[in-house]
């Protein structure tokens, strides 16, 4: 944890206080509601806080049904790929998801059938790189960003046609 431009920092910092005080609301109010706590994360400074992970948390409150943007995960079991990809659909949000499996055949499915602007395989769904474009379903935001897509907003596409008209070889 810390400095987000070291190599070595895995978790940096929310961006204000008041942003560490209200994942610790939501994850508290998940476990007041029954979800069982994995890792419980403690505050390390104002904006610091060290990972979440929750089992099993109630699919009612904003731990569920919110974009938690912090260090916070739940973790739910199923068994049949339909209960988690109806759970992921009816979400307000979609803007990546993941699925972890050995089956190819059920990670196709979900790539399929989940609604979401970028899916990971056995990847989770944070991984983000600077070349990736990133698309924004549902109230995830608008557009697609990214580098290509920045780069085509900001230019257009000429074609040239040209032939030689020199006769000398």
């Amino acid at each position: 944890m810390g400095n987000p431009m070291d190599k070595d920092t895995d978790i940096g910092p929310l961006i204000h206080p008041r942003e560490l005080d209200r994942v610790e609301r939501w994850v508290e109010d998940a476990i007041a509601k029954g979800a069982q706590v994995a890792l419980k994360g403690r505050r390390i400074d104002s904006t610091c806080l060290s990972p979440t992970i929750l089992c099993e948390a109630p699919f009612s409150g904003p731990f569920y049904e919110e974009e938690i943007f912090g260090p916070a995960v739940g973790i739910y079991t199923f068994n049949e790929l339909e209960t988690v990809l109806t759970r992921i659909n009816n979400s307000r949000f979609a803007f990546q998801a993941s699925i972890y499996t050995q089956n190819l055949d059920r990670a196709l499915r979900f790539v399929e059938r989940v609604h979401a602007g970028a899916v990971m395989i056995n990847e989770s769904a944070a991984f983000r790189a600077d070349w990736m474009p990133s698309s924004s379903l549902k109230h995830s935001g608008q557009g697609v960003r990214g580098a290509l897509p920045t780069m085509m907003e900001l230019s257009y596409e000429k074609l040239v046609v040209t032939k030689s008209m020199s006769l000398t070889p």
